[in-house]
């Protein structure tokens, strides 16, 4: 598989950037266009890919929090996959980008990402958080309990078995006339 002809490039970029008290926001949009063959084929598979990387910078780290990747087709834009990756970081948006490309690149050839011949996979860096990531996610998750006695509370419903049941409603039979059915 290793055989396989596959090229891409860049068309142009998008940038929007949504800058708070807490955190450096940005939404980056990207067109690749993407050209691959098959040893035993006699043309080319040409397509568009769209990226969509949503990503926050925390202390000159590039920290995803989501992304989109999807490909031109007759009805549109339509998605291959969603970047979904937790603790990971990248050091620069290219990097990040060109992961999320080899994700592509997988998808479309059909091998494992790890033979692509390119990156095994994110860095494995676990961002560090800054004072106003903090801050951010103070606000974000309430405190839960300030008491040794709330907290004994709490540690003791792990144990509590969780059960949970569902009722099925059937809507009732409505009869009709038969003869309104003519104009059927």
């Amino acid at each position: 598989m290793n055989d396989i002809n596959y090229e891409t490039r860049l068309l142009y970029r998008q940038k929007h950037t949504i800058e708070t008290d807490i955190a450096l926001n940005v939404i980056m949009s990207a067109i690749h266009a993407v050209s691959y063959r098959y040893p035993q084929s006699l043309a080319s598979t040409t397509s568009r890919i769209r990226t969509t990387l949503i990503y926050t910078e925390v202390n000159g780290q590039v920290v995803p929090e989501q992304g989109l990747l999807e490909q031109f087709k007759q009805d549109g834009w339509v998605p291959i996959d969603e970047f979904l990756e937790e603790d990971v970081s990248f050091n620069t948006y290219d990097e990040y980008e060109e992961y999320a490309m080899l994700m592509v690149k997988s998808f479309l050839i059909g091998v494992p990402i790890e033979a692509t011949g390119a990156i095994a996979g994110p860095a494995p860096a676990t961002p560090k958080m800054s004072s106003r990531s903090k801050q951010f996610k103070a606000k974000l998750i309430p405190k839960t309990s300030k008491t040794k006695e709330d907290s004994t509370k709490l540690d003791n419903t792990e144990n509590e078995e969780v059960t949970a049941t569902s009722t099925t409603i059937k809507d009732p039979v409505v009869e009709t006339d038969s003869d309104d059915d003519d104009w059927l």
